[in-house]
């Protein structure tokens, strides 16, 4: 998880004078930049780009249709507005229920027992594993360290670019029938 915080004088100005429309204008920052954010992250994980470990074959063969083999875990990226101790936030990633456990296996790597399962799903994909071959090594692949260094320089501007444009908009958009 990564922490970033917008120190400007000028939002906090605008929050001692109209608090309320400040935050309304703060929270809707926040839920754009969570799109935006997210929306990065899936291309970058679905790409697997350079600073990953390539993958396994079988793992390329076991891919369904035209989806990449990492589309799927790109596909449960989310975000979710919230507050958290009074303090407005937005967290960014994988927050669906069950799904980090995957997430953990894929990008931090994992060593696991070959059973009679793995070594058929090995042998149905093309690639035998030999009779000795009692364990299997997934290499970590820490492409969110990256993504996120590079991200984290651009999103405090990206928030208050999007508030400031949010604050001096008409208002909240509302629908008349």
């Amino acid at each position: 998880m990564i922490n970033i915080e917008i120190n400007d004088r000028q939002i906090m100005d605008f929050f001692r004078t109209s608090p309320k429309r400040a935050e309304w204008a703060m929270s809707e920052a926040l839920k754009m930049a969570g799109g935006h954010i997210r929306k990065d992250l899936k291309i970058y994980i679905e790409s697997g780009l350079s600073e990953m470990t390539p993958l396994h074959p079988v793992t390329v063969a076991g891919k369904k249709g035209k989806a990449s083999p990492l589309y799927n875990l790109a596909k449960a990226i989310s975000f979710k507005y919230g507050r958290r101790k009074g303090v407005q936030q937005v967290r960014i990633g994988w927050i669906k229920k069950g799904l980090p456990v995957i997430v953990r296996r894929a990008l931090y790597g994992r060593r696991q027992r070959v059973t009679e399962k793995i070594r058929s799903m090995f042998h149905y994909r093309g690639y035998h594993l030999r009779k000795a071959t009692k364990m299997l090594t997934t290499p970590a692949r820490p492409a969110l360290d990256v993504f996120w260094k590079k991200k984290k320089a651009e999103i405090p501007r990206y928030v208050e670019k999007r508030f400031f444009q949010k604050f001096f908009s008409k208002g909240r958009a509302r629908l008349r029938f």
